[in-house]
């Protein structure tokens, strides 16, 4: 549980794995001490990546890294009011899990090398690892303009491989109808 005096806020996941595509159902606690004026409160998915990038001052390499948010989507789930003293109160959310790898977008865009001027080059930022997600809370505190956030960290698993089907059982005709396999009938010849 994280916040300050007026409120806390934490947050439940059954797991912290998840594959691309994969529903991500939680459940976000606010717990107010005082009451408090507020904006809204959400539920959010967050990837944050690391990018290494190498300027060249004359002659001389320098290696900056940076960590930048890739993926922000915020699901609302109270609006704005005022909230009154409560305890643990419960507030469900679901965030689906991006079905892509954004390793490979967080980079695009960027150039390769450019002169940034003052006759130093520029390599453009290139990622470091895979991002790092998250599933975060939120409370925007008025008039602080402040939030009270939980944040947990899960990770992005691939994808299991779909596994075939199985073969359906044979059906004899005229023992059985082949729509539904669990009626049967009998021919009769005249």
């Amino acid at each position: 549980m994280f916040g300050f005096e007026t409120a806390v806020i934490g947050l439940e996941l059954p797991k912290t794995a998840y594959a691309g595509g994969e529903l991500i159902e939680g459940t976000l606690f606010l717990s107010i001490k005082k009451p408090v004026r507020s904006r809204g409160l959400s539920a959010a998915l967050v990837a944050e990546q690391q990018f290494r990038e190498q300027v060249y001052s004359d002659g001389e390499p320098w290696t900056c890294t940076s960590t930048r948010k890739i993926y922000d989507f915020r699901q609302l789930l109270d609006c704005g009011r005022e909230y009154t003293i409560a305890t643990d109160t419960p507030y469900p959310f679901s965030l689906v899990m991006p079905p892509v790898d954004l390793t490979a977008r967080a980079a695009a865009g960027y150039p390769g090398s450019f002169q940034a001027g003052s006759g130093s080059t520029r390599t453009g930022p290139v990622p470091v690892g895979r991002p790092a997600w998250f599933v975060e809370g939120y409370l925007d505190v008025l008039p602080l303009e402040e939030e009270i956030r939980a944040r947990i960290a899960i990770v992005q698993v691939p994808a299991a491989e779909p596994q075939p089907a199985p073969a359906p059982a044979p059906v004899c005709p005229g023992t059985a109808d082949q729509k539904n396999p669990g009626i049967f009938f009998t021919a009769v010849r005249n």
